[in-house]
């Protein structure tokens, strides 16, 4: 199992799945319809970065000195998965800022709430991967 979370192949397929379902998404409006389909791809989106977090620093030489390390290798891939994150959740701002409530683009931040939530999911998605790539790496 380590080796099919360590691939690069897993991590280019899991980018086009989010791409498509964010596409589909925005174009059949399931953001706006559904709740939680935001979440579920924000879940998607933290596992990818953790996964990515683990391709760069583990898997493509010793970059990093916590290898081996449990806790450190856990708090550094959700903090990286937050690093991502935040910036995503600004991206979001940012978009709303110029094109965001024009009548033809529809608003990607619902305010604090939906914020905390995506953030929140991001983290969850995030540990449950890092969990299973650490798990995984040990055997």
């Amino acid at each position: 199992m380590f080796r099919v979370l360590s691939s690069p192949l897993l991590l280019l397929a899991l980018l086009a799945l989010i791409f498509v379902l964010h596409v589909t998404a925005i174009y059949l409006n399931w953001y706006w319809d559904f709740d939680g389909v935001d979440n579920v791809y924000h879940f998607i989106g933290g596992a990818w970065v953790a996964l990515l977090f683990f391709y760069i620093f583990f898997t493509r030489g010793e970059l990093f000195p916590i290898r081996g390390n449990f806790l450190p290798a856990l708090i550094f891939s959700i903090g990286f998965v937050l690093l991502i994150s935040v910036g995503w959740e600004f991206f979001e701002f940012i978009f709303d800022q110029f094109f965001g409530g024009s009548g033809t683009v529809r608003q990607a931040q619902l305010g604090v709430a939906d914020t905390m939530g995506d953030l929140f999911s991001d983290i969850v998605g995030g540990m449950t991967a890092s969990l299973l790539f650490i798990f995984s790496s040990k055997k």
